[in-house]
């Protein structure tokens, strides 16, 4: 209980410089100047009519939750007060957080799959006291603490990375936020209560992600990858409890037909198919060391599409990916491994939306917020097994404890300071040009900033 709250107050301190932070990009046709939002008498209209989403027509779409948390944060504040707008998307990305604990301690507590077999090793031998199975295909109950230490390390982890400061500080983009919620929160009721599934209670957080992003439409694939890894495995068992995904496979489809259906034909922008997808596996490269180091995080990236896909970036991010396929196939092969699988499956499905329908842009920040929830647990699993034979000596522990804590301590700052970058336009876009200097967008948006202060040289 200390080491949560703890957490929280790290949380909460990482993130104390963002609350007055500004508008920025796509927020602005999206909000101040975005009429609907000033009256909540449209509420019915955001669901109905995508054009109510955005001023300008070539970003409407439909995230009609989306619009109606904007107006309500309006609302509440008596107009534009960028505190409410801050605060409503730090909520839910709290309400993230401790849904991603629930989920993260389920999985690193689990037995293995039902039916005769030996005991399976505990995910962290040197430091967990004991592990004993809770009945045919439920949750193994620790009595040490590590796993529970180690979901809660991955969550604060994820809550402190400076990557994920580029979704909370952007406003209009909480749909991430709010999608990525929903699936963890499916999820959780998924995977916490087997018994209640008949009644398809997991299905209205799903609604609710689906109705912030489309991009929750992968949630019947993570299931799958849990009922595969954590419950039936490839069994007969196993394809019957796949069977009963189809009302959340179909609920995804009757909301992507919706979304076709509802957001107007004015959005705009993507590049062309191929040439997007042949550099997706680079960028889901990029992502990935981001989330170790996370040194050129930039509002506006420069990276263009491959030329081809025999290049040393494309085949790269070819040979990435099939050496995470292959950590996925050598982790899934034993219990005590698989939430490193786990974790590595919804690294590259939380990918796929993102990967597969052309955007304007090949790269963007806040798209690591959903595949990082999945990274973070893979990430803190395995380097928990690997340093677990330092537990075994108190010296060495104290050590481990220390580097985690300084590691925490690291990012957090990290996250302060993007905080401030994202304060104003003028640090936001200068930082485009020093981060994308071939980015044409960002040196004139900076340039106008200049402009509007006087400072015609620099502009």
């Amino acid at each position: 209980m200390a080491a949560a709250v703890l957490a929280l107050a790290a949380v909460i301190l990482a993130y104390s410089n963002h609350f007055q932070n500004g508008f920025h990009f796509d927020d602005y046709p999206r909000i101040p100047q975005n009429p609907y939002i000033r009256n909540l008498a449209n509420i019915p209209k955001f669901f109905t009519d995508g054009n109510t989403s955005s001023v300008l027509p070539q970003l409407r779409t439909w995230r009609p939750l989306v619009t109606t948390s904007l107006a309500f944060d309006y609302w509440l504040g008596q107009g534009y007060n960028l505190f409410y707008f801050h605060l409503s998307t730090f909520l839910w990305f709290l309400a993230q957080l401790a849904l991603m604990y629930l989920l993260f301690v389920t999985l690193l507590l689990w037995g293995g799959p039902p039916g005769p077999q030996p005991a399976p090793r505990p995910a962290f031998p040197a430091i967990e006291n004991a592990v004993h199975r809770a009945g045919p295909g439920g949750p193994a109950q620790a009595r040490g603490p590590a796993a529970r230490l180690v979901a809660l390390f991955a969550v604060a982890w994820y809550g402190l990375h400076p990557a994920i400061a580029e979704t909370v500080n952007y406003i209009n983009q909480r749909a991430d936020v709010m999608s990525t919620c929903g699936v963890v929160a499916a999820l959780v009721v998924y995977a916490r209560f087997p018994r209640l599934r008949k009644y398809f209670l997991y299905l209205a957080p799903l609604a609710i992600g689906l109705l912030s992003k489309a991009s929750a439409v992968v949630f019947p694939a993570l299931a799958l990858a849990y009922l595969v890894l954590f419950e039936k495995g490839w069994s007969a068992a196993g394809v019957r409890a796949a069977l009963r995904l189809i009302p959340a496979l179909a609920l995804g489809v009757v909301f992507t037909l919706l979304q076709f259906r509802i957001a107007p034909d004015s959005y705009s922008g993507a590049m062309p198919a191929w040439d997007y997808r042949i550099t997706q596996p680079y960028v889901v490269f990029r992502y990935f060391t981001s989330f170790f180091l996370p040194l050129n995080l930039s509002l506006d990236s420069d990276l263009g599409a491959l030329p081809s896909l025999f290049t040393l970036e494309g085949l790269g991010g070819l040979a990435f990916l099939a050496a995470v396929l292959y950590a996925i196939y050598a982790s899934a092969r034993k219990p005590a491994t698989r939430p490193i699988a786990f974790g590595l499956v919804w690294f590259l499905v939380a990918n796929l939306p993102t990967s597969l329908f052309p955007l304007a842009e090949v790269e963007n920040d806040h798209r690591m917020f959903f595949p990082f929830v999945g990274l973070a647990l893979a990430v803190t699993t395995a380097g928990a097994r690997l340093l677990s034979p330092l537990a075994r000596v108190g010296r060495r522990r104290r050590v481990m404890v220390g580097g985690s804590v300084g590691l925490l301590i690291l990012y957090a700052a990290g996250t302060r300071h993007r905080n401030e970058v994202w304060r104003t336009d003028e640090a936001l876009w200068r930082e485009v040009t020093e981060k994308s200097p071939k980015n044409g967008r960002g040196l004139m948006n900076y340039g106008l900033t200049q402009m509007e202060k006087g400072h015609y040289p620099a502009a």
